[in-house]
């Protein structure tokens, strides 16, 4: 015989460290704009993550973490790229 208990077995993950679960972590469109302008004027990836995470209060309440910033900016930089090399083509031909 087989019973089921629906109550939790383990420990939930900690309110202060829910902005570190994958599915919660995610760049928002003005986030994403300080990131490029960061970028843009040469600010370091370490430098630009803790001015976006002070404006924001903390990098609790910031949404993504270093790694977020650093895959955002090297897709961005990918299909820049990849559109480049697209519009070369093109014209090639």
């Amino acid at each position: 015989m087989k019973k089921f208990d629906d109550n939790h077995n383990h420990p939930l993950h900690l309110p202060q460290c829910t902005h570190l679960i994958p599915s919660q972590r995610k760049l928002c469109q003005s986030q994403a704009l300080n990131v490029d302008i960061a970028d843009d004027t040469g600010i370091s990836l370490k430098a630009s993550h803790d001015i976006i995470s002070a404006l924001a209060g903390g990098k609790e309440n910031l949404g993504f973490t270093r790694e977020d910033q650093k895959s955002y900016l090297r897709g961005k930089r990918q299909r820049n790229l990849q559109y480049r090399e697209t519009g070369s083509l093109v014209r090639y031909f």
